[in-house]
């Protein structure tokens, strides 16, 4: 269901930057719409079911406090992003800067977390959540097996992949 979800807002915010920019009036409608979703669903699941959630991304949040953002990001990911969110319909921008020729979903992504009051500090929040929940969902699927004792190659496989993921994309 995560994935669906990401799809949805990076299918959004491609197709919208043609017509509006990413400003504070779109974003805070796609925020409130998704709290909205978030508490009808969070209603219909047990308390119990969001206790890894809430532990994993608290944690994950104090280190999205505490490290830096990517080498490259003032150079190109927070100019690109920063121009969705103040224009719409990028079209021959590629002179501007190297990193302009090369538009990548995240960047779309991280523009609609332009919100007021927090400006621009959590355009990095994109990725933070897209390593977060591939992580979680990876995490869930090692503590089933491992009850179930059930231990296969797709275990082994996941249990790289979420020790990869973690180390690599968090320093």
């Amino acid at each position: 269901m995560v994935y669906l979800d990401f799809f949805f807002l990076i299918f959004y915010s491609y197709f919208s930057h043609f017509f509006i920019s990413h400003n504070y009036i779109n974003n805070f409608i796609i925020l409130v719409l998704g709290l909205i979703i978030f508490f009808y669903y969070f209603d219909k699941k047990s308390k119990n079911d969001y206790v890894l959630f809430y532990l994993f991304f608290l944690i994950l949040f104090i280190g999205f406090v505490i490290f830096k953002s990517h080498d490259d990001f003032s150079y190109y990911h927070f100019p690109y992003t920063y121009y969705l969110t103040q224009n719409n319909l990028l079209v021959g921008i590629g002179n501007f800067n190297h990193g302009f020729r090369t538009p990548s979903s995240i960047f779309y992504l991280n523009s609609l977390f332009y919100l007021p009051l927090i400006k621009y500090y959590f355009f990095h929040m994109g990725a933070v959540m897209i390593m977060g929940f591939s992580s979680l969902i990876l995490l869930e699927y090692i503590l089933k097996k491992i009850n179930k004792k059930n231990i296969d190659i797709i275990f082994f496989l996941s249990l790289m992949g979420f020790i990869f993921i973690n180390i690599f994309f968090t320093g």
